[in-house]
């Protein structure tokens, strides 16, 4: 175990708090403790810390609803708004989810399940994710993403993506 990791794992047992057993997850809460313990990050070409603007963020998250000309103009509106950043989420339906999972939320939209209304928004293709990656670029904005699986993560990484926002439920 790394200097840093035992110094990391000390600290958090003196604050007592308790440490998941899973590996991966001390893993996200030592990169929490690392940007906690930082005085600044950079995401792009934007620092975020003490004594830097706010960095704002337009959550577009998969209201595209699978179609790339919405992303666009998400990336659009974004834009025209101000915000530093725009982010969306990244998902296969059937690696979020069962086919028979009920919805957690009312629509007003009856005998449908969580699957059916996801599998209609992960329609983009890794290289439509591309274009969406490079047209937000282009307009000279921050792009990026909720990976929900490995395989939306190692897409992501391929497009070089200034950051990965981890979803709460995933802390």
């Amino acid at each position: 175990m790394s200097e840093l990791n035992e110094s990391f794992l000390e600290n958090l047992k003196k604050q007592k708090i308790i440490l998941f057993g899973s590996n991966q997850m001390n893993s996200v809460l030592l990169g929490l403790w690392k940007v906690i313990k930082m005085k600044k990050i950079c995401i792009g070409k934007k620092f975020i810390g003490e004594g830097y603007p706010c960095f704002t963020i337009a959550e577009a998250g998969a209201n595209h609803e699978g179609d790339i000309k919405k992303a666009f103009q998400l990336i659009d509106k974004a834009k025209d708004s101000g915000v530093d950043a725009i982010k969306f989420q990244t998902y296969t339906a059937a690696k979020l989810t069962t086919k028979t999972a009920p919805k957690y939320w009312d629509d007003g939209i009856k005998n449908e399940s969580q699957f059916d209304v996801f599998s209609k928004l992960d329609k983009l293709s890794d290289n439509e994710w591309k274009e969406v990656f490079d047209y937000a670029k282009n307009k000279k904005i921050i792009c990026f993403s909720t990976p929900f699986d490995e395989e939306s993560v190692d897409m992501l990484d391929s497009l070089n993506v200034p950051a990965f926002k981890i979803a709460s439920a995933d802390i």
